[in-house]
């Protein structure tokens, strides 16, 4: 079964369809990446994070313990998990991969959220380090989501 919205988005002139197909395992999230062959690999981040949320009642834990941490997001249920989601972004030459972007519901109401999973890549960063070398195209996207952090 699957859900269609009707509307084509192109990048690069290919058509990208918002048509969702459930899952019915990991190995489903293999043909959604960009280059399969080299992102489907024991012990990196889409495989791993295919596997965690196939295995998973709702996030997974680690996901869970992360959005809950602060206390800005107690009692999230996902409602609709969309796996290797491409979001077009200025600055770039293709749209943006999240590894899922999850369609959420907390105490608040509906909550949009993309989440980016890594194994042995560091995540923590400050901004000043990830901006020190940025090619104009990170300078672009930066300025993008700027004005979404006030």
């Amino acid at each position: 079964m699957s859900l269609k919205t009707g509307k084509v988005r192109r990048m690069n002139s290919i058509p990208i369809r918002n048509i969702l197909v459930p899952t019915r395992g990991p190995d489903d999230w293999k043909s959604l990446l960009g280059d399969p062959e080299k992102h489907w690999v024991r012990g990196r981040s889409a495989r791993a994070m295919a596997h965690t949320w196939e295995a998973s009642d709702g996030f997974p834990t680690e996901i869970r313990a992360a959005l809950e941490s602060d206390g800005g997001f107690q009692g999230i249920v996902p409602l609709l998990i969309c796996p290797e989601w491409k979001v077009p972004l200025p600055g770039g030459r293709r749209a943006s991969q999240n590894d899922a972007w999850v369609l959420t519901r907390d105490g608040r109401g509906v909550v949009s959220l993309a989440i980016e999973g890594k194994v042995d890549k560091p995540f923590d960063h400050p901004l000043g380090e990830w901006k020190r070398d940025a090619s104009p195209g990170k300078q672009t996207r930066l300025a993008y989501f700027m004005p979404c952090s006030d």
